[in-house]
């Protein structure tokens, strides 16, 4: 990852469906990476076309310390998706229960 930034690739590039490098990184629970990527000035708000942030991403998979990196970096907790849930929703239906605890800390309680 270092030597594609060092090589001036850009850390927002987007694949096929419109994730980027920090996508990745939060699912896999790569913090060094989230945090690398975050100091090169990778975006944490940015969203695919679906309207998921990192965020959501991280919530669903159950990555807590991602999460926690990236809510440190302004990821916005009230960020919807394109059908309208909250990272804590996505965490909530995933079964990410110390993801949910988590979120009701630092944000508003899943969507009705």
């Amino acid at each position: 990852m270092k030597r594609l930034v060092e090589n001036g690739i850009d850390v927002d590039l987007r694949d096929s469906i419109g994730e980027t490098a920090i996508f990745g990184a939060v699912a896999w629970g790569h913090q060094n990476v989230v945090k690398f990527l975050i100091e090169c000035g990778a975006k944490v708000i940015l969203c695919k076309e679906t309207g998921l942030a990192p965020l959501h991403w991280g919530a669903s998979h159950g990555k807590l310390e991602a999460a926690e990196i990236l809510v440190g970096a302004g990821a916005s907790v009230d960020a919807k998706d394109n059908n309208g849930r909250l990272p804590i929703d996505l965490a909530r239906l995933n079964g990410k229960g110390e993801l949910v605890a988590y979120l009701k800390t630092v944000g508003p309680s899943w969507s009705t």
